[in-house]
């Protein structure tokens, strides 16, 4: 059987899963968010990789039920964590044909009142190719949607043609610096070169910065001694289920609490 009708089964079925990638302060080391990612655990194929089944998504136009399955499941999940008393912010990937759906905003809209979300606690993350098919109506959508309070996330920043454009014209609050610079950065001098100067050049225009592909601590210690905010990678997590996540929350907020017992004391 082709794996696109396996694919069409999948959503039919209930067999994808999001998982959560925790995202850690570089001030304090505690999850301050996480990105949702989709997983296909087929009961015939077992787990399928993303990268095997997404592209497919696309071509096949099913990224668009993919997308929003996702984007409810983790408002969802998300308030939970909020209602025990983690009020973490939700990064959730949205790809271009989704973006450009006639009813992507009401959709977002309604998600987040069936949900009971604060707006302010979802991030949408996208890439440059998002913008790039119309830019004055994207420009529109992402203003309506911070209106209500929605951020805006430039993912895989340094791999395109058009970045600084993009950083000037359009609102975004984070850019997500890509793993292939961060790849052994602990190595590689270039690496560093270009890593710095994306710092420095969200620093210049107030813009937070997330690292992804965390792998080390040399990695991180560089990244946080150079002013990056946020870390993410397989040094601290990968991505892993809600049960996962909130017993993480619960350690990290019993450490917090420790410390500042200790330093009262």
């Amino acid at each position: 059987m082709l794996l696109s009708v396996y694919l069409e089964q999948a959503i039919q079925n209930q067999e994808l899963v999001a998982y959560y990638q925790p995202q850690y302060s570089s001030k304090n080391n505690q999850i301050s968010g996480f990105e949702a990612l989709v997983r296909w655990q087929n009961p015939a194929l077992g787990l399928i990789k993303p990268l095997e089944f997404l592209p497919l998504a696309q071509a096949t136009g099913w990224i668009v039920t993919i997308d929003r399955w996702m984007l409810k499941k983790t408002c969802e999940e998300t308030k939970r964590l909020h209602d025990l008393g983690y009020p973490i912010v939700a990064a959730v990937n949205v790809s271009s044909l989704h973006f450009h759906q006639p009813d992507f905003v009401e959709y977002i809209e309604g998600v987040l009142e069936q949900t009971g979300l604060d707006p302010n606690f979802l991030e949408l993350e996208m890439t440059e190719d998002v913008v790039i098919l119309n830019l004055e109506k994207a420009q529109e959508i992402m203003l309506r949607l911070i209106d209500l309070g929605v951020r805006w996330c430039l993912d895989d920043f340094g791999t395109g043609y058009s970045n600084l454009f993009y950083l000037l014209q359009f609102p975004f609050l984070r850019i997500k610096i890509d793993r292939c610079f961060i790849q052994d950065l602990d190595q590689d001098q270039n690496k560093r070169y270009i890593a710095q100067s994306i710092l420095q050049l969200a620093q210049n225009l107030r813009l937070e910065v997330v690292a992804e592909g965390v792998e080390t601590e040399v990695q991180a210690d560089w990244l946080r001694e150079q002013g990056c905010d946020v870390l993410q990678g397989y040094l601290f997590s990968e991505a892993i289920p809600l049960l996962q996540l909130k017993q993480k929350l619960w350690i990290d907020q019993y450490q917090f609490l420790s410390n500042a017992a200790e330093s009262v004391a």
